[in-house]
């Protein structure tokens, strides 16, 4: 499993404790990294990536379980490459920059309006479940 944010712990422990998940905290800058750091010092089951250039990104993703992200290019490559994601918008509108909604790609909140814990694990469980059918 793949998170492409700063992730809510509830969420990566239900990732973990739930599906057996492991979360790859990918990062762009160092403000990213040692944010991304941070999250993995309280979860021993997250894992900090190494710098890594858009093809390594690339096959991370593609071997992802599934990828909730926030407004990235790194969420936008996850989606053209058909895996299930679930975008976070909570400063632009997603009907605007959001990511091309399927049965296994989904957007969540809009300007000022931030998702909670449970819609967002929920939302991946059921993108992740249409993925495989």
């Amino acid at each position: 499993m793949l998170l492409c944010m700063q992730p809510v712990a509830t969420v990566n422990y239900g990732l973990n404790e739930e599906q057996q998940c492991t979360v790859y905290l990918p990062w762009g800058n160092e403000t990213e990294k040692i944010r991304a750091e941070q999250i993995a010092s309280d979860l021993p089951f997250a894992f900090v990536c190494d710098k890594m250039n858009l093809l390594q990104a690339a096959f991370l993703l593609k071997n992802a379980e599934g990828i909730i992200g926030v407004d990235t290019g790194l969420l936008h490559l996850a989606n053209a490459l058909e895996k299930p994601v679930v975008g976070i918008y909570t400063d632009t509108d997603p009907a605007k920059t959001g990511v091309q909604v399927s049965a296994y790609a989904k957007n969540l909140g809009g300007i000022a309006q931030i998702p909670n814990v449970d819609e967002v694990y929920q939302t991946l469980m059921d993108c992740v479940a249409a993925y495989g059918k």
